[in-house]
């Protein structure tokens, strides 16, 4: 077998906890190391290794196949700020989950300092908040580092943003399958409103077309987890749109059923 010391975890026990790069408890990862001990290599092959992977590929049959990625931030040191903010500038979902310690808790309690209940009315964290946050979760963080962060938490966390982060409570939430599928839903939509333009009636059916296509495979992925509760509001907007179009339909009919009564009297 390999040598005693291979076997080893090879972060020593003295390192600062916000700076190191494996955590122990990882299970199973796509790696990215620059082959030296205890140095943080950044996010940009992760970044671009997801952009890739998320395009749309087209197998054999000819069916379109599509990748969701989703981002969840368990713990997290500072140099997890890099990860979103590569994920906001591709508009990645992004899931925090919230008791797991370090920039996670702080990431979930900003949101939840600065949102009113229904998250209607949400503002933009204060850089008291952030740095009380900070000192909280990271009491030993170098002064140098804090001011930094702060600037950099707080253009994470500004309201365009916002419906990008998700939060699963280990202390309230079950079914972290059902965040992730939010996270996913609530993204897609917003990218289909951004990219809808009603002023361009030629390409208005093809954006629609689009949009189903985008909602299909929504679905499609919501009942391979088995989660029905992520289908349902597409299907009941369907549903009603289905109804709105039938109820158009008859008013076609019965406006030409009476102009041809009238004329032939």
């Amino acid at each position: 077998g390999f040598p005693p010391p291979l076997c080893k975890r090879q972060i020593p026990d003295n390192a600062q906890e916000f700076k190191e790069t494996i955590e122990r408890n990882h299970t199973h990862c796509i790696l990215f190391d620059s082959g030296r001990l205890n140095e943080y290599l950044g996010d940009t092959q992760r970044d671009q290794f997801i952009i890739e992977a998320c395009k749309d590929k087209v197998k054999q049959n000819g069916n379109a196949h599509t990748c969701y990625a989703v981002t969840i931030i368990v713990e997290g040191g500072l140099g997890t700020l890099e990860v979103l903010e590569n994920d906001i500038k591709e508009k990645r979902p992004i899931v925090l989950i919230q008791g797991s310690g370090r920039l996670a808790d702080i990431l979930a309690m900003l949101i939840e300092q600065i949102s009113n209940p229904d998250r209607n009315q949400p503002r933009n964290p204060s850089e008291k908040e952030i740095e009380q946050a900070l000192d909280r979760f990271y009491p030993n963080v170098l002064y140098s580092d804090v001011g930094s962060a702060i600037k950099r938490i707080q253009k994470i966390l500004i309201e365009e943003n916002r419906y990008l982060f998700h939060v699963f409570s280990m202390d309230r939430d079950k079914n972290v399958a059902e965040t992730i599928f939010k996270a996913i839903f609530t993204v897609t939509k917003k990218k289909n409103e951004l990219e809808y333009d009603p002023k361009n009636k030629n390409g208005s059916w093809e954006q629609e077309e689009q949009r189903q296509k985008g909602e299909d495979k929504l679905v499609d992925l919501a009942l391979e987890w088995n989660y029905f509760d992520g289908a349902l509001p597409i299907l009941l907007a369907r549903q009603d749109e289905i109804m709105k179009t039938e109820s158009e339909l008859m008013k076609i009919q019965n406006e030409i059923m009476i102009q041809e009564n009238v004329s032939k009297k």
